[in-house]
């Protein structure tokens, strides 16, 4: 029979082994506890040309809260390779333009110091020795200011995405060889072809281009995203200085839910069209709508747009002759009428029967004179003026035949004359 002294160093024993595998247990799980990064929204079927939204999360967790972080990165890997690189403010420093990066969360300044160095700095918890005080501080001294989060809204054009398989890693980038770097678990996800997912973004109705101009010809990139719902007037508006799309829109005759329409400016003729449209281009544009509206679930499509006035007068247009053209299988003149101006722009809507490429176009000259006060003038000369002429000795303007008639007129008085004295 064990004695009483022997039951209970057993008993402490087997506390002591308790608490040192919940220790290790800790310590194995840290690194994993200690910053959370997260991808959610992204997981499923998608069809190729749409745009998916997806948020990413990067959670630092007190106490730990001191860590380095130098950017972030979403990989994409599977069926098609991307990369893009952002910093802690949504700013993209590199990567594909297809996707685009909209903060939602992120500490404000105050809340970074460098305080004792307590959490990742001193090892205290699961610590790296990212050294002392160094790094995104939170709460100014020993950390315990609470969990530090970063939320970013993610929008995904697929349009350049192989069908197949993927995966999606979320990735905190801190920049120092203790730890490079922290990652999220993989956020699988498949893309499946257009014609299978009922798409046709190109307008047409038809699983064909529905994005991917070449990152090289892309000027400016503009995406906007509407709730399409049936007999609603959807309005995707755009602007700013590098796009002159106003407005799009359209009456819907289905439900879509969510849908993305995407403006892209282009440097040069869009690498889908064969041939240039004729006339002076102003602007080159591909508009893509989501796969899930088609050209025969939509009526009333109309394009608004803005052209400058010192382009049209630098270049001798009136702003008549300001054209859209959209191309399919071929280039066809859209239906255009000026809405308005002001001091910098005219305006103008096209009716489209769908979205696709599109070109803004002059399309003849007007002899514009340079003392024209404004575009839309009538083309008359600033001052009108008569020729010079030469005077003779007596001061008379040199007529037409002037010598001729002073001829005939002395004639006529010979005669006269002759014919009074024979009557006398």
């Amino acid at each position: 029979m064990k004695s009483t002294s022997q039951t209970s160093k057993h008993r402490r024993y087997a506390s002591i082994g308790i608490t040192v595998a919940i220790v290790m247990m800790l310590v194995l799980s840290g690194p994993v506890g200690a910053v959370t990064l997260s991808i959610d929204g992204l997981t499923g079927t998608h069809t190729q040309g749409d745009s998916v939204i997806f948020n990413v999360t990067a959670t630092i967790n007190n106490p730990d809260t001191y860590v380095p972080i130098e950017n972030f990165s979403l990989d994409i890997t599977g069926a098609t390779s991307k990369e893009v690189i952002f910093s802690t403010d949504g700013t993209i420093l590199s990567g594909d333009p297809n996707i685009t990066v909209t903060e939602l969360t992120d500490p404000s300044a105050n809340e970074y110091g460098y305080g004792n160095g307590y959490g990742y700095d001193s090892n205290v918890g699961y610590g790296y020795s990212f050294g002392f005080g160094y790094g995104y501080g939170y709460g100014y001294g020993s950390g315990v200011g609470g969990a530090v989060e970063y939320t970013y809204e993610i929008t995904l054009d697929t349009s350049t995405l192989n069908t197949g398989n993927h995966d999606a890693t979320l990735a905190l980038n801190t920049g120092d060889s203790a730890k490079p770097s922290f990652e999220s678990s993989s956020a699988s996800f498949t893309i499946q072809d257009a014609s299978t997912g009922g798409g046709g973004g190109d307008g047409t109705g038809s699983a064909t281009v529905t994005g991917g101009e070449s990152y090289d010809n892309i000027l400016f990139k503009d995406t906007n995203r509407q709730t399409v719902s049936a007999g609603d007037d959807v309005r995707y508006e755009f602007g700013g200085k590098e796009n002159p799309i106003q407005l799009v829109g359209f009456t819907p005759l289905t439900n879509a839910g969510n849908v993305f329409m995407t403006v892209e400016v282009l440097k040069d003729t869009s690498e889908f069209v064969d041939t240039p449209p004729t006339g002076t281009v102003y602007k080159n544009l591909n508009i893509w709508l989501g796969n899930a509206v088609k050209t025969g679930d939509i009526t009333d499509a109309t394009i608004s747009f803005g052209v400058s006035k010192s382009w049209l007068k630098d270049n001798g247009f009136d702003p008549a002759s300001i054209g859209l053209m959209r191309y399919t299988t071929g280039w066809t003149e859209l239906p255009t009428t000026i809405t308005g101006e002001d001091d910098d722009m005219v305006y103008y809507t096209a009716e489209t029967p769908g979205y696709s490429i599109f070109s803004i176009v002059a399309s003849e000259i007007a002899e514009i004179q340079d003392g024209a006060d404004e575009i839309g003038e009538e083309n008359i000369p600033s001052e009108t003026t008569i020729p010079e002429t030469e005077e003779d000795e007596g001061g008379l303007s040199g007529l037409p035949g002037f010598e001729a008639i002073f001829a005939i007129a002395g004639l006529l008085a010979v005669a006269y004359f002759v014919r009074r004295r024979e009557f006398e």
